[in-house]
């Protein structure tokens, strides 16, 4: 997502809000901004050819608590 975009959503959550509101409503906005760009990104990666790594394909991604655990 571009940064203008990004602006404009955090500008419209912060909109109208009490302060502890616009605090909740600047962190969902920023959850949606994230997923949007990671979902993009992995389009792009796939789209590329680029290996996307997923919990499917059993290795695991960061974080993995089976893996660290071996």
């Amino acid at each position: 997502m571009s940064a203008p975009a990004r602006a404009a959503l955090l500008g419209a959550a912060r909109r109208g809000a009490g302060t502890a509101e616009r605090g909740r409503r600047a962190s969902r906005a920023a959850r949606r901004i994230c997923t949007a760009e990671r979902r993009a990104s992995r389009r792009i990666a796939a789209r590329a050819g680029r290996p996307v790594r997923t919990s499917a394909d059993g290795e695991g991604k960061g974080g993995d608590r089976a893996s660290i655990a071996e």
